[in-house]
């Protein structure tokens, strides 16, 4: 009788409300959801709601929209055993086919996103800002196709377009899956999950739209928007992917082509851009037969033994032609300003923070020092990051050459510092990716040991337990 009355109290005690992380089933298995309301689900999707049943959730490892059936969702127990499968490469990777990237978000969405116990707002958030980064991304590849000629049409999968969806097999009927930009018309089955918030569950009410607001890159040559203007700063509060209108770079007397691989097409960058970089301008020949300036790093020792990659090069693209990288600094603001690129958003902040720690990766291979400079004055002006964002960015670091230059002594110290100060908040949240980011950096990792060593206060940042 009394594990009854407990059972029923536990009950109680977990409504089945927005912010909540519970138990569904997809794909036949158990997946924890993020049960959302009518304010944290896009309105297309919200608009294909049938069954009065139904909510909206967040499908946590996949970071889509699905409906879930809120009668038929099961407690998310942290500590339960859900028989995960154990790979010896965690992450995604290229070679990986649909079942095995499947299962290994599987096991991210049990083990790490669902302990976070994170509300709908922050996932909503999450999956919004993470679909803007995708249609960036998708942009710069598509013009980097385009400048090089190399344009190709390819199968478009659910990870790549805007608007995926996830399919599920029919355990009781359809029901559809989006990421934030949902809008479709198949449905696909899945279930709900527990919380935190006291919100009503959504009904089937229309919510305004409003326009999705994301982090704004530096323009690319020859880029305006529909208008004809340029790009607003990130934190304008206007809707970010306006139409642009662009004409792709052509071989000329000043422009060169960086060839990284062979099998690849090259990048075309303006001679004027080498001035700021030696080791560029120190490799630059003109080729007789193909009548234009090259940069062959094919065989160059230094791009070879710092495994320097087109992709890698690519990130500095917009760099080249705009002398300005990542969020854009307001007219009236310098770097030592109050918010200089406008009031920015955790997630805008996390996605700003991530992308300027790839682009100094390559900016240090090349041992570009101006531009270094610029990335370290960026970052440290969207200081403070979150600290999963600081831990995100130390394992990009992971892959930064040993330093000699002053700014990459700079963050690389700027880093253990911050990873020193939040060790106790990411080894309890985090602590694989943590001993993983650490392990591949054996300077890093004696920096931060050594400032806990020093300092026995130092760690806590964040951390509200006890050690």
């Amino acid at each position: 009788m009394t594990e009854e009355v407990n059972e029923s109290v536990q009950h109680m005690q977990q409504p089945k409300v927005a912010g909540s992380t519970w138990l569904t089933s997809f794909c036949g298995q158990d997946w924890p959801v993020v049960l959302c309301n009518a304010s944290t689900t896009p309105e297309k999707f919200f608009g294909t709601r049938q069954r009065d049943d139904e909510t909206p959730g967040i499908l946590l490892g996949k970071h889509k929209y699905i409906w879930v059936a809120t009668e038929l969702v099961a407690e998310f127990d942290p500590c339960g055993d859900y028989e995960l499968p154990k790979f010896d490469q965690p992450e995604i990777l290229p070679h990986d086919d649909e079942a095995t990237k499947s299962q290994k978000q599987r096991v991210k969405a049990f083990e790490q996103d669902a302990r976070e116990f994170r509300d709908d707002k922050f996932w909503s958030n999450y999956v919004k800002m993470k679909s803007e980064a995708r249609r960036i991304e998708n942009e710069r590849n598509r013009r980097h196709s385009e400048r090089t000629g190399s344009s190709k049409k390819r199968k478009i999968t659910r990870e790549d377009d805007e608007i995926p969806f996830a399919s599920e097999g029919k355990r009781r009927r359809d029901s559809s899956a989006f990421d934030s930009t949902g809008s479709g018309k198949q449905r696909n089955d899945s279930s709900s999950s527990p919380g935190s918030q006291q919100e009503q569950l959504p009904t089937p009410k229309q919510t305004p739209n409003k326009n999705r607001v994301g982090p704004e890159t530096s323009n690319s040559r020859g880029f305006t928007n529909d208008s004809g203007s340029p790009n607003l700063s990130a934190g304008s509060g206007s809707e970010v992917g306006a139409l642009r209108v662009w004409s792709p770079p052509k071989m000329s007397t000043d422009k060169v082509k960086v060839v990284i691989d062979r099998s690849k097409a090259g990048i075309i960058i303006p001679r004027e851009a080498l001035k700021q970089c030696d080791y560029l301008a120190s490799l630059e020949k003109y080729h007789a037969v193909l009548g234009h300036h090259v940069i062959d790093l094919t065989a160059d020792k230094q791009a070879v033994a710092l495994n320097l990659t087109e992709k890698e090069f690519s990130r500095l693209e917009d760099y080249f032609y705009t002398n300005d990288i990542g969020p854009q600094l307001l007219p009236d603001k310098d770097y030592d300003s109050k918010d200089p690129f406008g009031e920015l958003e955790e997630a805008q902040k996390s996605l700003f923070g991530e992308s300027l720690a790839l682009a100094f990766v390559p900016a240090c291979k090349i041992r570009h020092e101006p531009l270094q400079a610029l990335i370290r004055d960026k970052i440290r002006a969207l200081d403070p990051l979150p600290p999963f964002t600081i831990l995100v960015m130390a394992t990009v670091f992971a892959n930064l050459p040993a330093p000699e230059t002053v700014t990459e002594y700079y963050l690389q110290d700027w880093m253990a510092d911050h990873l020193a100060e939040s060790y106790w908040v990411l080894a309890r949240k985090y602590p694989e990716v943590l001993q993983r980011g650490l392990e591949e950096h054996d300077t890093l990792r004696r920096a931060v040991y050594s400032r806990l060593a020093v300092d026995g206060k130092m760690g806590k940042k964040g951390f509200d337990g006890e050690l």
